[in-house]
């Protein structure tokens, strides 16, 4: 009883601690600001409000744990009703209790959470895991470590086997659908994007918003999620997870302005390091990655050679933030081949990029006027 009892506030605080850290990192939404506005136009909203949060439309928690939750309303006059629904069952109405909570009892199965104030309803899509790192379980992992080969060589049997693959290590009886639908959809995106199909975009951007709630609970989400933030330029967050040195040191590199660059960014890395990933990322990235370990460890022959490789990867305009990426290590590369002219260049056509870090550093070396005695 004793040991069971410690096992369960072990679980308790790793989830808080690892949500609270991982929330953080991938928070692209301000809930708290969205209630505020959206109380102010809808007299009836309502949501769901646990440890001083707001439930995310998905939400993702362990089997077995308590999930109590409050609800607050725009409406002081208005009845709440709250409902919820497994997967394939009839509704199940909830009932407060004197202090204001609800409870979910029997966490167990997938469900759909509706609370219901007047005209406004508010759904939440919940799903349940049995452990903290749900691709631990049997054979999942090692199925899914065998999908990082980069350089990835896409063709339609290629992509044929990679389906097979997925399915067959994700149907996994343990492993919500919703996450398996995530990983799914990050794999399809990246074969649509070495097709050049401009949908890829899309399924990125679903597998992040899918998996982001399992972050806290699953290093393979948090490594896909991490990916897409370094793909749309986020590097911030990227580079504070230590725990993926190779994104992590990249992301450092192009967070960090061009005079801290050396002294900031570890420069030593293995051989090995310098040419693997994580996870399987697009070809052009691949190429972009070992062109900046190239940089930083100051061999700019083969810097040079995978720029090269990476542009021979890319399509025009299919990929814009990838595109500033590379051209900002272009100009860096230009800088400190002091072909100053062509850093001008290549930093005159980075004035409008979306990135602020970019865009500060373009503007910062095109307005520089040296002083002259």
């Amino acid at each position: 009883m004793a040991n069971a009892k410690y096992t369960e506030d072990i679980i308790d605080r790793y989830s808080e601690d690892n949500y609270e850290r991982i929330n953080a990192l991938f928070s692209v939404r301000d809930f708290d600001k969205e209630w505020h506005e959206l109380a102010r136009v809808e007299s009836a909203a309502v949501a769901a409000h646990k440890d001083g949060r707001f439930f995310e439309d998905r939400s993702v928690f362990l089997r077995g744990a308590k999930v109590k939750f409050t609800v607050v309303c725009a409406s002081n006059k208005q009845p709440v009703s709250v409902t919820f629904t497994r997967t394939g069952k009839s509704p199940e109405v909830l009932m407060a209790n004197a202090k204001g909570y609800y409870e979910l009892k029997a966490t167990d199965e997938d469900g759909r959470l509706q609370l219901q104030c007047g005209h406004y309803t508010k759904i939440y899509m919940l799903s349940f895991i049995e452990q903290p790192k749900l691709e631990k379980l049997p054979d999942v992992w090692q199925a899914l470590q065998k999908l990082i080969s980069n350089p990835a060589n896409w063709t339609n049997d290629g992509f044929e086997r990679l389906r097979t693959e997925l399915t067959g290590c994700l149907d996994h009886p343990s492993i919500p659908r919703e996450f398996a639908f995530g990983v799914k959809e990050f794999y399809f995106g990246l074969f649509h994007e070495g097709i050049k199909e401009p949908n890829y975009r899309k399924r990125l951007e679903t597998a992040f918003q899918t998996l982001k709630p399992f972050c806290p609970y699953s290093n393979y989400a948090t490594l896909i999620c991490t990916y897409f933030l370094f793909r749309v330029n986020s590097f911030e967050r990227v580079a504070a997870l230590t725990e993926i040195p190779t994104l992590s040191r990249i992301a450092r590199f192009f967070e960090t302005p061009f005079k801290h660059c050396a002294e900031n960014v570890a420069q030593s890395v293995s051989k090995e390091a310098s040419s693997s990933t994580e996870i399987l990322v697009s070809n052009r990235d691949f190429e972009l990655i070992r062109a900046t370990n190239c940089f930083l460890d100051k061999n700019f022959k083969d810097c040079v050679k995978h720029i090269n490789l990476c542009r021979k990867a890319s399509v025009a305009s299919l990929d814009p933030q990838g595109d500033d990426r590379l051209t900002l290590l272009e100009a860096r590369l230009a800088r400190t081949s002091e072909k100053l002219a062509e850093a001008r260049r290549l930093y005159g056509s980075l004035q409008n990029c979306l990135s602020d870090v970019i865009r500060v550093e373009a503007e910062e070396f095109l307005n520089y006027k040296p002083v002259t005695i």
